[in-house]
């Protein structure tokens, strides 16, 4: 007995079939499944590699915007005095305490804080200039 839908009447009927028919029907609804499960399988592995892909364009891009902005941020320090670029480099490339720092520049270390941060909004004002 094979259980079939009746689409006259709307409804499943058990209809009477030779065992032949019936295990091939059988086979191929369990071809079927296999097929769906193949394709579901697929269509998972193909949404990841997009998701690889695009996470990689975005990697790429993010990292292209980043060499821009670095490439502008060096123009804006270029424009500095020579003792600013000094200070900037001690303060954050040799890692210098900004006590050090005033010592080897010769300034108090009150009017350091002071002085670094002119120097950084010098900066962002030169940076905000050459992105426009």
């Amino acid at each position: 007995m094979l259980k079939c839908y009746d689409t006259f009447t709307g409804c499943y009927v058990e209809v009477k079939v030779s065992e032949v028919l019936e295990q091939e029907i059988k086979r191929s609804y369990w071809r079927d499944e296999q097929r769906e499960r193949i394709y579901y399988k697929r269509c998972i592995e193909f949404s990841e590699k997009i998701k690889k892909d695009c996470s990689f364009e975005n990697e790429v891009l993010d990292n292209l915007i980043k060499e821009a902005e670095y490439s502008i941020l060096h123009q804006a320090i270029k424009l500095l005095s020579e003792r600013e670029k000094h200070v900037i480099q001690m303060v954050y490339f040799e890692n210098m305490t900004l006590k050090s720092t005033a010592e080897v520049i010769g300034i108090s270390s009150s009017y350091m804080t002071r002085y670094l941060r002119k120097i950084l909004r010098n900066i962002q004002e030169k940076y905000l200039e050459l992105s426009r």
